[in-house]
This record gives structure tokens, C-alpha cells and sequence, in this order.
């Protein structure tokens, strides 16, 4: 079949010019839909009829005719391919993000997980965002505890002055000298208490509690002597010897300077338990 362009006799079986690809046939020039998935971003040229012309005729170079025909299948060549690259494309990007989700915690490996939709909640249990608490100090409750350990010292003390009455009348040397060193053992743990008390709701807790140490060790010091010296009595049939009277002497003195640390605290103390309503208190009382 011969084309009416380029005047190339064709093979009668072909539709399209073997040379210049122009329609052979009669036929509606019909353009071949394209596949919405492939198809390009802008549309394509509407197909310009050709009308028919004498084999002498020529075609002006400036009219552009040849650029102005529209072959379906050569442009579905160009589209077809651009289509399959950007695929190709999208597949790459997918699987790189696959990959990088998948080595995060937000899902379980493979499980795409959109950025945007992962919300973090502070936790009021993370230290980092928890400021801490700091409860106020509490003066009742402090001056509580120094009133109960001023009870324990009083019971120590009362318990170490009926232990000397029995020494000095020989009676019950045995008991009494075991009462000495409970009180000694007792006063010893008191001064450990006193170590731990807190006594920051005090202007003068510090000081208070400077002036009572010194009256324990004091007392503490004396217990000791006080021992001592009914351990001579009972070794010496309840006579009075020099070292009786040297035992007895420096227990006396370490019990004045007890005494005097306890009128120190006590000058501090007091005015705090009046203002709590706890018991106002004499060095006999400690």
C-alpha cells in the first residue's frame, strides 16, 4: 500500500508507513488511551488530522507538518518507560523507609510507622521530669522526740541515784553496781539518739543540742566512776579507802560539770517547750 506522504509503497499488511510511520488505512485516526497509572503529568497532543495530497506535493519545511502528527505508539514508547523508572523509584524509597522504621522501637521489625503519629507522654514517674518534694520540717513533731529522750535520761538518772544510796549504806552492792552500769549503757545509747534527732525547725536546735551532748558525756564519764568506786567498797567490806575516796571525788566533779551543761541546755530548751506546750523542765528533771 502506497502512503500518501512519503509515497513508500507498504507491505498491504501494515497500518502504519514503514517510513515515516503515517496511518495507511482510511480508517478515524483513533488515539490509544493511555493507563491512568501511566499516564504523563501533562497531557498529551491531540492528534491533528491528515488530509490527503498529491504525491507531488511538498510539505514546507516551515509549517512544521511532520512535527505536528501524533503516533500513538511511538509516544506511549517514552511515557511507558518514564512510568517504569518512577516506580522503580518509589519501590527504592518505600524499602529504604521500611528498613529504617524497622530498626526502631516503635514497631515490631518490617512495620512502616509514620513519624507524625508517634506522640510521647512525659512520664510523671521519670526522675528527670519529677521535681522532688522537700517536706517542711515540723517543730511539734521534733520537740516531741527531744521531750521523749529528756524522759529516757531522767529514768537513767533516777535509776544510777538509787544505785549510789545503796552503795553508800552497803546494801545490795551486787545490784546496785549492776544498776550503775545499766545506767551507764543507757546514758550511752541516749547520747546516740540525741546524735540523730532533727532540730532544724530550731533557730537554736544546734546549740541545744551542743549543751545536752556534754551534759551525757559528762554523766556518762561519772557512771563510770561511780562504778568503780562501789566496786572498791564491795572489795573492801564497805570501807572507806583512799581509793574509795578518790573514785568517789572525781565522779562528783564530772557529775557538777554535767549538771552545768544541763543548766546551758536548759536555758535554750525551755523557751522552745513552752512555745510547743511540752513540760518545762530543772537539771533533775534531765
Amino acid at each position: 500500500m502506497k502512503c500518501e506522504v512519503c509515497g513508500l509503497d507498504n507491505d498491504p499488511s501494515l497500518d502504519y508507513c514503514d517510513n515515516c510511520e503515517h496511518p495507511l488505512r482510511e480508517a478515524p485516526t483513533a488515539v490509544v488511551p493511555v493507563p491512568r497509572s501511566a499516564a504523563p503529568r501533562s497531557p498529551a497532543p491531540r492528534p491533528v488530522p491528515v488530509a490527503a495530497r498529491d504525491e507531488d506535493d511538498e510539505v514546507p519545511a516551515e509549517d512544521g507538518f511532520q512535527d505536528r502528527l501524533v503516533e500513538p505508539r511511538p509516544l506511549a514508547r517514552p511515557v511507558l518507560v518514564g512510568v517504569a523508572v518512577l516506580t522503580l523509584a518509589g519501590a527504592v524509597s518505600g524499602v529504604a523507609l521500611a528498613r529504617r522504621h524497622s530498626d526502631t522501637p516503635d514497631g515490631p521489625p518490617g512495620v512502616v510507622v509514620a513519624e507524625s503519629s508517634v506522640a510521647t507522654v512525659p512520664s510523671t514517674d521519670d526522675p528527670a521530669t519529677t521535681s522532688p518534694t522537700v517536706a517542711a520540717a515540723d517543730p511539734q513533731a521534733q520537740g516531741a522526740a527531744m521531750d521523749q529522750l529528756l524522759d529516757r535520761s531522767k529514768r537513767s538518772r533516777d535509776k544510777l541515784n538509787r544505785a549510789i544510796k545503796s552503795v553508800e549504806g552497803c546494801t545490795g552492792l551486787a545490784g546496785a553496781i549492776s544498776g550503775l552500769r545499766e545506767a551507764g549503757d543507757e546514758r550511752g545509747a541516749e547520747r546516740d539518739t540525741l546524735a540523730a534527732l532533727d532540730l532544724s525547725a530550731f533557730p537554736a536546735g544546734e546549740q541545744a543540742r551542743s549543751a545536752l551532748k556534754s551534759a551525757f558525756e559528762h554523766s556518762l564519764a561519772a557512771d563510770r566512776y561511780y562504778v568503780q568506786w562501789a566496786e572498791e567498797k564491795q572489795r573492801n567490806g564497805c570501807r572507806n579507802t583512799a581509793a574509795t575516796r578518790r573514785l568517789d571525788a572525781a565522779a562528783d566533779d564530772k557529775s557538777t560539770a554535767a549538771g552545768e551543761a544541763k543548766e546551758e541546755f536548759l536555758a535554750v530548751w525551755n523557751p522552745i517547750a513552752q512555745q510547743l506546750g511540752l513540760p518545762i523542765r530543772d537539771r533533775q528533771g534531765i
